[in-house]
């Protein structure tokens, strides 16, 4: 754990409580669990200051370069822009060219596939290197988080956040400023990890792990606690899904990850969609509601 004097004591983001019980300790954290409303989260967490150094040289696991993320990516990627295709069909945003914002855009990968189809596209980052390669690309890409980047009201048709919403310190600041930026009924993409059920597993049959990521991971988020969220911010919840899954780096990770996908696809497919796998990694397509 940080230096003690860089840490902060915060009540749930959500329904702002200060009761909760520890879910586990991981490498000298703590995973939080409100008791008021289930969101998961980091107490204390590193300040301010000290986040945005530790997100200066933050990779996840197995994504050292460009192209590793690239790779790990692209299968989730690429079913996002066919599902955005089918939610925003082209020429919905008039004369101009549609307009979206990758938010955490990393080294651009989808920020490219939106451009090729003619979208309007930009991003931003927190590190600097990944903002470098992203507009070595030619992209338009910006190192700022989304508060500071200070865009007009209404000015995106899109807005994407691929594993962005467990890192920021105010999950439901986020989603308002998503909210505020989006044009009326444009769509918001949210993608989060669901690891608490893997960490509670491992922990009764008393196996070590750092799953959790903390404190790059700040929140984790169950499929009905994210959707209270987005519906508390100002939005109308159209689907949540699995997905594609990402392509692990490692072949034993590789074959987990892909039998926990079908899994969930099958639990998905079943009910309807009204049931979600637990730790199973979803993204929520939500749009705003005035």
């Amino acid at each position: 754990m940080e230096d003690s004097t860089s840490l902060v004591e915060v009540p749930c983001n959500l329904c702002g409580s200060t009761s909760a019980s520890l879910i586990a300790v991981q490498s000298g954290w703590r995973m939080m669990e409100c008791a008021r409303c289930g969101l998961a989260y980091v107490n204390p967490r590193p300040d301010e200051a000290g986040l945005r150094r530790h997100y200066q040289t933050y990779r996840p696991p197995g994504t050292e370069t460009a192209a590793d993320w690239e790779k790990m990516m692209a299968p989730l990627f690429d079913d996002t822009v066919r599902r955005i295709a089918r939610l925003v069909p082209p020429g919905s945003g008039g004369e101009k060219p549609q307009r979206l914002l990758d938010a955490g855009c990393a080294h651009g990968g989808f920020l490219a596939r939106m451009t090729e189809r003619g979208w309007d596209a930009e991003g931003i980052d927190l590190s600097a290197g990944s903002v470098s390669a992203a507009r070595a690309r030619g992209l338009s890409v910006r190192e700022s988080t989304l508060e500071e980047a200070r865009f007009p009201g209404a000015s995106f048709d899109v807005v994407t956040a691929f594993y962005i919403l467990e890192h920021v310190t105010d999950p439901a600041g986020f989603l308002r400023e998503v909210r505020r930026i989006l044009s009326p009924g444009g769509l918001a993409v949210i993608r989060v990890p669901h690891t608490t059920p893997l960490v509670r597993v491992l922990g009764f049959l008393r196996i070590p792990n750092a799953l959790y990521d903390m404190p790059s991971h700040l929140f984790d988020f169950s499929p009905g606690v994210l959707r209270r969220m987005l519906e508390e911010t100002g939005f109308e919840i159209v689907e949540t899904t699995p997905q594609r899954p990402t392509v692990r780096p490692r072949l034993g990770d590789r074959w987990i990850t892909y039998a926990g996908f079908a899994a969930a696809m099958a639990v998905h497919t079943l009910s309807n969609g009204r049931r979600h796998s637990p730790g199973v990694s979803t993204t929520t397509f939500a749009r705003r509601r005035d």
